[in-house]
């Protein structure tokens, strides 16, 4: 069963919240071996920014050395930062619509490191847009460490991004992402190892870039463009484009009304 592709509004973040909190707090009644999980990042702290910090904390741990503690730190960053409430909702609700394996809104949050990878980036990159660089590098390291995805806390990331298993995915520092694209694991967005400045690729919206695919340079993706698994692209592509090979060629022309980063179609003909 496919589910229908959907995008929440910002009046629909409530009410996705109220959905995912209900579930959740249903399944902890009658989970024993799963509620003090439940309990401890979902049910207990008051209010999605909390909610969200939870995750964060309990992702990276408590990181020593700081007057105030990490959780309050990231706390505040997230009050001040209403985008990042937003985008991270539109991230869950894209990983429980893009993944079969994905029964219940909540297990997004609590099980997927692609999204805590995507949740943690979304605090260093409020911190880098503020001049904290340094706390923002630190953040990407650890998110590194434990997730085993690299996202310069430079790049730019819309909400609606599905980080699919995450594992080896790396994102340079002046990638642009645009909002409902998917990218599988082993994915790189990276420079090509001569430019200095812009250097990374433009990812347009509703893109589905493969597992494996090298994306280098400052590149341009159009929106709704299909990138092929193994895929090595050095050169622009113009939208509603299927692109393969080493190097990247494209293949075909998709329908106009396709969104291949929403419906997951990784098919080539």
């Amino acid at each position: 069963m496919i589910r229908p592709i959907n995008e929440l509004t910002a009046d629909d973040i409530s009410v996705f919240w109220d959905d995912l909190i209900s579930v959740a707090e249903k399944e902890s009644k009658k989970n024993v071996l799963i509620s003090g999980l439940i309990d401890y990042l979902i049910l207990k702290p008051q209010g999605i920014g909390n909610i969200l910090s939870a995750i964060i904390v309990e992702g990276l741990g408590n990181i020593p050395h700081f007057e105030r503690s990490f959780g309050n730190i990231c706390k505040n960053i997230i009050s001040s930062n209403p985008d990042i409430v937003c985008d991270s909702t539109r991230d869950i609700n894209a990983f429980y619509q893009r993944d079969p394996a994905c029964k219940k809104k909540y297990q997004v949050i609590i099980f997927y490191k692609g999204f805590h990878a995507l949740l943690v980036h979304r605090v260093a990159n409020s911190l880098w847009r503020c001049g904290q660089h340094d706390f923002a590098h630190y953040l990407n390291y650890l998110a590194s460490c434990k997730f085993g995805v690299d996202i310069h806390p430079g790049a730019k990331i819309s909400g609606g991004v599905f980080l699919d298993h995450g594992t080896g995915i790396v994102i340079g520092e002046t990638a642009v992402i645009e909002k409902n694209v998917s990218i599988l694991q082993g994915v790189t967005l990276g420079g090509t190892g001569k430019e200095t400045k812009d250097r990374h690729p433009k990812v347009a919206e509703s893109v589905l870039i493969g597992a494996g695919a090298k994306l280098l340079g400052n590149i341009k993706i159009g929106k709704y463009s299909k990138i092929g698994a193994g895929t090595v692209l050095l050169k622009d592509v113009t939208e509603n484009s299927t692109v393969v090979g080493v190097p990247g060629k494209v293949v075909g022309v998709l329908p106009e009304d396709e969104r291949p980063g929403q419906s997951m179609d990784q098919k080539l003909d």
